[in-house]
């Protein structure tokens, strides 16, 4: 399980590199000076929400707790005009039953879909055993990205999804400069070198 939880945080950094899809589906407001993040969180925790409602009630789905969190590009000093994105991340345990994994991840990309969200595959991993399918739609005219990795193994204490939100960029703002470890944390993440998620 730590392995598990060790590679969410991996995934959790390559997936910094949306940030430049979202600077131009989003609209980059780098000469705007009022932030949207408080408006980013507020419609991201809603989808979420949404997306884990979609889960079968017979799979007994148990959300585990979410990290939400303000991120940017990497170290320096804040200032209230840099680029910032809002990043929700959790994990969803599944009832001990194979396929669990997949019939939820097919049950999730149907509603998503249905809501005219534009699905690819992003990778597959540990031979076929790990898949990522990365979502976009213009939620209120800004780009939006949802990452849902699932797994094909047949091992019932295996059974879990795992969820990514990224909202468009906008600017940190005067209420977020200084203000790390406080109502919006702010994570500094590297984008550099990191794969882009679809090709």
């Amino acid at each position: 399980m730590n392995g598990v939880r060790r590679s969410v945080r991996v995934r959790a950094l390559a997936v910094g590199a949306l940030v430049s899809v979202s600077l131009v589906l989003g609209g980059c407001a780098t000469g705007v000076a009022e932030s949207r993040v408080a408006e980013f969180e507020g419609v991201g925790t809603e989808l979420a929400a949404e997306i884990v409602g979609s889960i079968p009630a017979g799979l007994e789905a148990q959300p585990a707790l979410a990290l939400a969190e303000v991120r940017d590009g990497g170290p320096g000093i804040e200032a209230a005009t840099d680029s910032v994105w809002w990043q929700y991340e959790q994990d969803i345990e599944l009832v001990e039953r194979d396929g669990a994994s997949v019939e939820a991840a097919e049950e999730i990309a149907r509603s998503l879909q249905a809501d005219g969200w534009e699905m690819r595959r992003v990778r597959e991993t540990e031979q076929g055993q790990r898949v990522a399918d990365g979502f976009r739609r213009l939620v209120d005219d800004q780009g939006w990205y949802i990452e849902l990795t699932y797994v094909r193994t047949s091992l019932p204490m295996a059974q879990r999804i795992e969820l990514i939100l990224v909202s468009p960029a906008t600017v940190r703002g005067e209420a977020q400069t200084g203000n790390a470890g406080k109502e919006h944390p702010v994570a500094h993440t590297s984008t550099a070198g990191s794969p882009e998620p679809y090709s």
